[in-house]
């Protein structure tokens, strides 16, 4: 293939694909927005909170929900007072 063979499109792919394998996880994550961070770590958070409940048991969301609804009442006295 000569040069002149080569279009625009055919380079900008070659050279994501360069910059893609070289670039480290941690210049990935200095790159993102805090946007797309909070969206990552919201789910990441629902997938562990979906395989976490798989094996919740009854009681322990029943005290969950109780624990819940203390803090909302604390709140709303806090908010109060």
């Amino acid at each position: 293939m000569k040069p002149e063979d080569i279009t625009d499109e055919q380079l900008q792919d070659r050279l994501i694909e360069n910059t893609f394998n070289k670039q480290s996880v941690l210049d990935v994550f200095a790159s993102m927005s805090n946007n797309t961070y909070i969206n990552y770590a919201h789910q990441v958070a629902r997938d562990t909170v979906a395989r976490t409940w798989e094996n919740i048991t009854g009681s322990q969301i029943d005290e969950l929900k109780a624990q819940m609804a203390a803090e909302s009442k604390e709140k709303k006295d806090g908010d109060e007072g």
